[in-house]
């Protein structure tokens, strides 16, 4: 049975996740519910399961090449109960992240069982997971749901691989990454968490293993499920050599640059989640000497300083520290993905963030001027939830309506040729024709090559005229 403790603890993070995220139950579909949800037959009924695991994501709209079969089953369990109401979609959204955040809490006492503080260590850890406003995206957004359910199904097989002795739990653990692989391309990465928390599992001082049965060929299971992944998603599983919308003219060295810059943007957005919002533009960097660059590498000595630290101090830390950069590896389009940034991508690399920041927060009370205020960290650590827990309140209401979420998301990157095209889309929809004319023509401004923009310049202008003459709309 689980300890007094424990069920405080899933208590605590049941009721703040409750309160932090309760005003998102009031929210609409908007921007790709539209497609993944509204328009998506193949939600409608359980006779569609085997196309299901056989179609693009995006089957619908624009073409892509996003298996996630089980993201769009997990829509068919929510149709099947709530039809097109999204508050029972988004009661789904926000059960599954209090479970991957109840999953956070155990995973972290499993790597924290040889040492000391591990209860409260992972408690905030949780908490931090379970309140962060960069998490809106995934949480509040009925669409980002892929993001939690890869983090559910790589937790639960990160913490079978761990702790698992037996024979079925190894078996369970590579299926759940099989669910995790079709819940989201980027678990590819999983067999290389695998390889470093093998590495990590060394004692520092005697060099023996802590856990003897953990050995580099367990993960081999996990490297032939990838491939067998990667080949599937080369040939039969291969919809479309398109990838939206990022621009495939950068070299690879651009791409390299630009990526320690998208890096420590992300650290200020876990440190600082202000100005938070749905359409991300990053300058790309094209030379060692530019200003970006520069601040860039500077925040990557600070990384790597503390890195260094944590090898020889905690090798926990350092392992929570290298699981950030390992999973968060893919989305840095070092290898071209459909967006520069986004703060969905953040949602699994968090945990090992927030693990690191609570266990240096923890570190302070190890220090002898502090050691009398062994009070300290705790009371730091509830501050800065109770603030997260404001904003993210906040935050959620952001992503009301479409008309909301992309006036919001147009004031913050006003540059974004996409922020301006779906504000217009919002507003032709909404019938509000002057409106939507006057941000097809921002969005042209900054993509003079749009067909799509001009084509809905002309078509808000017929429906305005139309308004004007005292006409009907159709």
């Amino acid at each position: 049975m689980l300890r007094q403790e424990h069920l405080k603890a899933i208590l605590l993070i049941l009721v703040l996740g409750v309160i932090t995220y309760f005003n998102a139950f009031a929210n609409r579909f908007v921007w790709d519910d539209r497609a993944l949800i509204i328009g998506n037959e193949l939600i409608r009924d359980w006779k569609h399961i085997p196309q299901i695991f056989t179609a693009e994501l995006y089957r619908t709209s624009a073409p892509g090449s996003f298996y996630r079969p089980i993201q769009t089953l997990s829509y068919l369990f929510d149709y099947s109960i709530w039809q097109l109401n999204p508050y029972g979609y988004h009661f789904t959204n926000l059960l599954i992240h209090i479970v991957n955040g109840i999953l956070v809490y155990f995973i972290i006492l499993l790597s924290l069982r040889y040492t000391n503080k591990q209860y409260p260590i992972a408690l905030f850890t949780a908490l931090l997971f379970i309140v962060h406003p960069v998490h809106v995206q995934a949480v509040t957004y009925i669409s980002g749901r892929a993001d939690l359910l890869a983090c559910l199904f790589l937790l639960i097989a990160f913490i079978l691989f761990i702790n698992g002795k037996t024979f079925l739990s190894r078996i369970v653990s590579s299926l759940s990454f099989i669910f995790a692989l079709l819940s989201k391309e980027v678990a590819l990465i999983f067999p290389v968490v695998l390889l470093a928390w093998i590495n990590f599992q060394r004692k520092r001082d005697s060099g023996k293993a802590v856990e003897p049965g953990l050995k580099p060929a367990s993960v081999a299971p996990f490297f032939a499920i990838a491939f067998i992944y990667v080949v599937l998603r080369m040939t039969v599983l291969r919809f479309s050599d398109k990838i939206l919308p990022q621009d495939l003219s950068l070299n690879f060295g651009t791409r390299l640059l630009t990526s320690f810059k998208t890096l420590t943007y992300y650290i200020r957005l876990l440190l600082s989640p202000f100005g938070l919002h749905a359409e991300y533009m990053v300058e790309p960097v094209r030379s060692f000497f530019t200003i970006d660059f520069l601040m860039s590498l500077a925040g990557i000595v600070v990384i790597t300083i503390l890195l260094v630290w944590a090898y020889r101090t905690d090798r926990i830390l350092f392992f929570w520290g290298i699981f950030f950069l390992i999973t968060l590896f893919p989305v840095m389009n070092v290898i071209p993905i459909n967006a520069q940034m986004s703060e969905h991508f953040l949602y699994v690399p968090s945990i090992g963030f927030f693990m690191v920041f609570t266990g240096m927060i923890y570190s302070i009370s190890r220090l002898k001027r502090f050691h009398s205020y062994q009070w300290l960290p705790a009371v730091i650590l509830t501050l800065i939830i109770f603030c997260c827990v404001v904003i993210t309140i906040d935050r959620n209401a952001d992503w009301r309506d479409e008309i909301t979420l992309f006036q919001k998301t147009t004031e913050s990157s006003p540059g974004s040729y996409r922020a301006h095209f779906n504000l217009g889309v919002a507003y032709y929809n909404a019938g509000l024709y002057n409106e939507a004319i006057i941000e097809f023509r921002n969005a042209l401004e900054l993509n003079p090559e749009s067909i799509d923009a001009r084509q809905n310049i002309e078509k808000a202008q017929k429906k305005f005229e139309e308004i004007s003459r005292g006409g009907t709309v159709k």
